[in-house]
C-alpha cells in the first residue's frame, strides 16, 4: 500500500509540472503544502539532506557514463 501511494504521489507530481511548465517548482510547492503539514516536512527533509545535488550528481554521472559508452 505504501509504494502504491508514493508512486501515485509521485504522479500527480510531475502531472502537476507538465501542466504548469511556467511555474517553478518551488511555486507549486507553495501552492500543495501545507504550512506544517505532512509534504512539507518531506520537502525540507529533501532540502536539507540537498536531494536535489544528489540528483544532480547522479545525472551527471549517467551522461558521463553515456559519452563514454558512445565513444567505444
Amino acid at each position: 500500500m505504501a509504494r502504491k501511494l508514493t508512486l501515485q504521489t509521485f504522479d500527480g507530481a510531475v502531472e502537476m509540472v507538465r501542466r504548469n511548465p511556467e511555474v517553478p517548482i518551488d511555486e507549486l510547492i507553495e501552492r500543495v503544502c501545507s504550512k506544517g503539514g505532512t509534504t512539507i516536512q518531506a520537502i525540507d527533509t529533501f532540502r536539507a539532506d540537498e536531494l536535489e545535488a544528489i540528483i544532480d550528481k547522479a545525472m551527471t554521472r549517467c551522461r558521463n557514463r553515456s559519452e563514454e559508452l558512445s565513444k567505444l
